[in-house]
Parts: structure tokens; C-alpha cells; sequence
């Protein structure tokens, strides 16, 4: 009857603000698990095309989808950001999400041991890879659609860091102000928010999300 998911991926997934007959690009789907949170968003209409270079995670997806009856879910192994299937999403999806991959610091307090397992060079292959997967999405987005961004790390450098490094490139981009959409797409008034925000167990009783929302200018 339900899908159990940590409140931060379901409020990352609901800052989407996917809606009804979109064009959406799931980059990093992984099981599918903020697929299937769009796609109900979604009301089950338009399209949600669910990538991932690791086809036994797809495989995962599809169970998942026939259980909730979702039918516009489309998976989709794909070598890479550079792999030519994505060529023919160019300029088409209202939204893209990045839900990157990352240190997973954001899940610490059901991982105590993490910091210990994780070192610099584990960070800086996350880092280059995430700017990567960022760059390599930016041309899937229509003009005036959305590019959002989400790890379950608290590091600045694959946050904020990413952020500020994309949009010293991309003149063509500028972030939103998040409190506007949060508002809208959760029915909840929230204050200290600028252009991006960092959920965490302390403040929000979650897990470690960094969520920013990136929109396409021309």
C-alpha cells in the first residue's frame, strides 16, 4: 500500500514541483525511489524518463512500479551523462533532476561509522563527478524549466560549492529562491530559506538533503 522513505527525499522529490503532463528527466533514478514520489505527483501523466547507469539498480525499479501502478515511468540504463540516448532529450524536460551521487554524510545517524570509511579522495571523486553530471544535464532543460540538484551530504564543497562553481559557467542559469516553492509544493509556510536549503536531523527531523533549484533562462 505505501513506499517507506525518509521525509527528506520525499520533500526533496515534492521541490521538484513536477506537474501534471511534464517532461521529466530522473538522472541519478537509482530504484526509482523519488520516481515513484513524481510520478504520483505527476497524477500518473506525462513522462518520467528514470536513468541510471547501474542496470541491477533499475531492475530494482520495476517491481516497485508495477505495485504502485505507474505507468509513466520509462527506465533507462545509460553509460553516462555523454551516452547518446540522451541526445534526443535535448531541450525537452521541464525538469531535470540531479540527485547526485555523493559522501552520504547526510545519513550519519543511521551510519555512526561513516566518517571513519570515508577519505579525501573519496571526496574529491564525488565532487568531480557530481560537476560532471551537473555540466553534462544542463542542455535537457527547456527554456524555463528547472535543473534541481540533490545530495544527502552535508559537505559545502558538494553543495554549495557545486552550486556557485555551475553558475559561474552557465550565465544561462540562475537559482530560485526555495522558500516560494517550498510554500506551494508543501502547503507550509517556512522562513530562512535563500536559494537552496540544507535539511538536517536537527532542524528538520530528516535525513541530510542539500536541495537547490536551478532555472533555465533562454
Amino acid at each position: 500500500l505505501v513506499e517507506i522513505q525518509d521525509e527528506g527525499s520525499i520533500i526533496a522529490a515534492a521541490l521538484v514541483d513536477a506537474q501534471k503532463g511534464h517532461t521529466v528527466v530522473d538522472v541519478c533514478a537509482g530504484a526509482g525511489g523519488k520516481s515513484l514520489a513524481l510520478a504520483a505527483n505527476m497524477m500518473n501523466t506525462g513522462v518520467i524518463h528514470a536513468c541510471d547507469v547501474n542496470s541491477a539498480r533499475l531492475q530494482r525499479m520495476m517491481p516497485r512500479l508495477r505495485r504502485a501502478g505507474v505507468s509513466n515511468v520509462r527506465p533507462l540504463k545509460i553509460s553516462g551523462v555523454d551516452d547518446p540516448q540522451l541526445d534526443a532529450l535535448t531541450s525537452s524536460a521541464d525538469r531535470v533532476l540531479v540527485d547526485a551521487p555523493c559522501t552520504g554524510t547526510g545519513t550519519i545517524r543511521r551510519n555512526p561509522d561513516l566518517p571513519w570509511r570515508l577519505s579525501p579522495t573519496d571526496i574529491e571523486r564525488n565532487t568531480l563527478l557530481q560537476q560532471k553530471i551537473l555540466v553534462g544535464v544542463a542542455n535537457l532543460v527547456v527554456p524555463r524549466g528547472r535543473l534541481i540538484y540533490v545530495t544527502c551530504s552535508l559537505l559545502e564543497s558538494e553543495n554549495r560549492g557545486q552550486i556557485k562553481e555551475f553558475l559561474a559557467t552557465h550565465s544561462n542559469y540562475k537559482a530560485l529562491a526555495i522558500g516560494p516553492i517550498w510554500s506551494e509544493t508543501l502547503s507550509s509556510p517556512i522562513s530562512g530559506l535563500t536559494d537552496s536549503v540544507l535539511l538536517t536531523p536537527a532542524r528538520f527531523g530528516t535525513d541530510g538533503f542539500f536541495i537547490a533549484v536551478l532555472e533555465r533562462q533562454e
